[in-house]
């Protein structure tokens, strides 16, 4: 169609129109432009070439709670230490310009006189590694390392809930007489069909609960659900009981269900309550026989006397032994333990069992 047509020219358009990055010159002067906000930190790494600056690579971070409370010098500090950091593949064996717009910053790699922080002395140990020279560069002029410190801050008009505005009733019977799947509802045996006066209009909506409850048209629908769930951001089941209890359309539960599960504020508060954590790998022992595993299966149906399977597997070599059983008692099991698997492979360094009382008794611990 056109209009996806012209989506993909203006996508390679922005792309073509992306700053790019340039393949590192080794003979090239370096420069590592950095800045820090009260957020926010970045950095830019250029390399000159024909008397213009290049850009290499680009260096942005969210500060953490605590990284936020820091003063203005370990900020800014801190940007050219991450910054060091990130590009330090490409700045070791090299000479490069740090440039900064804290003065502070330059005299810091001089200053002999305390009191200098722990923290401090660590990145100024680290900084002091490297061939680098100190530039201050004014504010204006540091222009892209701010840029990358100071990201724009996004409006919410993502969510929902920015585009939701007060339900017209006068509208929304005006939409009844032309909507299609409303005209539907009103010859449902289910619903019980009343009117209510809106100025020159009727409003239909069903009063089979005791509630009137108006009919909605397909076009008012989202807007009521954001209405409804914005208030306080009930999960699915709510807010299907919510809206339900006081409008009605067809395929309510469906839309309003996808609605909620696809709402971004919903998601960003959500509680995990079921994280599951995979299961640690067993480091599988070089030596055989060294480590096994140990289990018993059963009661089963009766079989020469047997009931019970006791199974013995090598975490190594994978070889496995099955033993019937008459009992599971705890002696039983180490008579079979010994006649069958000790006697000829010798005594495990390790037994894994499932804790069974059988393997956590007295004898066994023995």
């Amino acid at each position: 169609s056109a209009a996806a047509e012209n989506a993909f020219l203006l996508s390679k358009k922005a792309v073509s129109a992306a700053v790019p990055l340039h393949h590192p010159d080794p003979s090239a002067e370096l420069s590592l432009a950095t800045d820090a906000s009260d957020s926010h930190i970045g950095g830019v790494l250029h390399q000159k070439v024909n008397n213009l600056w290049q850009p290499l690579g680009f260096f942005s971070k969210k500060l953490s709670a605590t990284e936020c409370r820091y003063s203005t010098f370990d900020r800014e500090l801190l940007a050219a230490y991450l910054s060091i950091r990130h590009f330090l593949h490409m700045l070791q064996g090299r000479s490069f310009q740090l440039w900064t717009d804290h003065k502070p910053l330059l005299a810091a790699m001089t200053r002999i006189s305390p009191p200098i922080s722990p923290r401090q002395q660590r990145h100024l140990a680290f900084i002091s590694e490297f061939n680098v020279l100190l530039v201050y560069v004014p504010g204006p002029e540091n222009v892209v390392a701010d840029f990358l410190s100071r990201p724009p801050q996004v409006p919410e008009a993502t969510t929902a809930a920015a585009a939701t505005t007060p339900v017209d009733f006068q509208a929304l019977a005006a939409a009844q007489l032309t909507c299609k799947e409303t005209q539907q509802l009103l010859t449902s045996n289910s619903l019980q069909i009343v009117y209510q006066d809106i100025g020159d209009l009727q409003l239909a909506g069903d009063a089979s609960t005791g509630v009137f409850r108006p009919l909605v048209p397909v076009q008012f629908r989202h807007n009521i659900f954001n209405q409804l769930h914005d208030i306080a951001h009930p999960g699915r089941l709510a807010s299907r009981r919510i809206v339900s209890s006081r409008f009605v359309w067809r395929g309510l539960a469906k839309d309003v269900t996808a609605w909620a599960a696809a709402c971004l504020e919903c998601q960003r508060s959500k509680v995990h309550r079921h994280t599951r954590v995979a299961p640690l790998p067993i480091a599988v022992p070089r030596r055989r026989f060294s480590h096994i595993h140990v289990d018993l299966v059963g009661p089963l149906t009766p079989s020469s006397g047997n009931m019970y399977i006791f199974t013995i597997i090598d975490r190594t070599s994978k070889w496995m032994e099955a033993i019937p059983m008459a009992t599971t008692a705890a002696a039983d099991c180490a008579k079979v333990l010994l006649a069958n698997w000790v006697s000829r492979f010798g005594v495990p360094a390790v037994i894994t069992s499932d804790r069974g009382a059988q393997f956590t008794s007295a004898l066994w611990a023995a």
